[in-house]
């Protein structure tokens, strides 16, 4: 799998599922109030709310679309693209729900993406077109070729 389709997979998931965070808080707001008789009502008009559909469809599809990013990339690659999804939700929460940007939420939103923009350099995915070295720069042929480092001295064991 290239590494653009694959990036593609990751962020059709996040995009997924901040999507289904804007749907169920959106669904939550309008079925739920300070003046509601019961919480049982709320919670069956909730679950019977079209953006509440929505938010549990948007979640399912990012899940089986997630599956596949992790079937191809190391998750410790994979998971710090979620992050993601803290700038998608500010974003919509403002632009679509109303809710407040402050300038620190806006910065640290920022630092998230930041970082995650330098996770992206990693190449740590499957793509046979790529050559996998580990950390001393030894290309693996296969996981049995590679022989454990010694430890250098810094770290006791």
């Amino acid at each position: 799998m290239s590494r653009t389709i694959l990036l593609g997979l990751i962020l059709t998931s996040v995009t997924l599922n901040a999507s289904a965070q804007i749907m169920l808080r959106w669904g939550a707001r309008q079925g739920l109030g300070a003046s509601d008789p019961s919480v049982i009502d709320s919670l069956a008009m909730i679950i019977r709310h079209p953006a509440i559909l929505g938010g549990l469809a948007c979640y399912g599809f990012s899940l089986l679309v997630w599956l596949r990013v992790l079937s191809r990339a190391d998750a410790s690659f994979a998971y710090p693209f979620l992050a993601f999804g803290f700038a998608l939700v500010a974003i919509a929460g403002w632009w679509v729900l109303g809710e407040p940007m402050t300038v620190r939420r806006l910065v640290g939103t920022a630092i998230i993406v930041a970082g995650v923009i330098v996770l992206a350099g990693e190449r740590s995915y499957d793509d046979d077109s790529l050559d996998t070295l580990d950390c001393r720069g030894a290309k693996l042929v296969a996981c049995h070729d590679v022989k454990p480092a010694k430890p250098s001295g810094l770290l006791k064991y």
